[in-house]
């Protein structure tokens, strides 16, 4: 028997699984310090992120990235963190808060935002999305223009985080 991959039901599963495993997985794995989260750091670097810029962090998750996002912007600065896990957000939520910080239950695939940012960061959430095409089109259309993506896809051991 052939199994054939279901994009909807491997994102109900997913989202069933990250709201079973987020605060283990936040309190045991997604350190800035140590595993691939080490290089998160670098991947906020390499965004250049401005105090004023509107930044969006795509699967932030338990808020790892969004936390060092949030340490760079100032008062006019915007995070807009994303995620379909709903414990994962909550973590987030209650480790970066202030009143130019959101955080929404959202699909990449299926975005509604009717603003443009000027910096879209994803790390290590690209190879959750079913359609990586279609979040990286959408995520075009949502990004100032000349502005920067920063992705980290994967890891690759001792070589550290590939960008």
């Amino acid at each position: 028997m052939v199994s054939i991959f279901d994009p909807t039901e491997y994102k109900i599963n997913s989202k069933a699984n990250w709201n079973v495993v987020a605060p283990d997985y936040h309190y045991n794995w997604a350190n800035k310090h140590e595993g691939p989260f080490k290089s998160t750091v670098q991947v906020v670097s390499l965004a250049e992120i401005n105090p004023s810029d509107k930044v969006l962090d795509i699967a932030c998750g338990t808020g790892a990235v969004s936390s060092e996002i949030f340490s760079r912007l100032g008062k006019t600065g915007l995070l807009v963190g994303i995620d379909m896990s709903r414990t994962a957000l909550t973590i987030a939520k209650d480790t970066t808060h202030g009143p130019n910080v959101n955080f929404f239950e959202m699909d990449a695939e299926n975005l509604g935002f009717d603003f443009l940012f000027d910096k879209i960061l994803c790390q290590y959430g690209l190879m959750f999305f079913p359609d990586t095409a279609k979040v990286l089109k959408t995520l075009r259309k949502i990004l100032r223009a000349w502005w920067k993506n920063c992705f980290c896809s994967s890891w690759s051991g001792r070589r550290g985080a590939i960008f």
